[in-house]
């Protein structure tokens, strides 16, 4: 695995950070409070399904689910 990253490390140099990304799009798994009035993640459920990846990876799969789930029109 080290080996295909650093043979293809051009793929992540505009990576800037790493986003928490959930293969499971339900709301219920991520559990905030509140602090002074602002929402704090506080807690992950099914955090084996969780990994760093960039946001788009996330959005990428919803459209997907959408698409194979009949929502698209087309």
């Amino acid at each position: 695995m080290l080996d295909v990253l650093d043979t293809r490390a051009d793929l992540f140099a505009n990576v800037s950070s790493a986003t928490l990304c959930h293969e499971d799009m339900n709301p219920y798994n991520l559990v905030f409070e509140l602090r002074e009035g602002q929402p704090v993640l506080s807690g992950i459920l099914d955090f084996e399904s969780a990994w760093a990846s960039t946001g788009e990876s996330d959005l990428a799969r919803l459209e997907l689910w959408w698409f194979t789930c009949g929502g698209s029109d087309s």
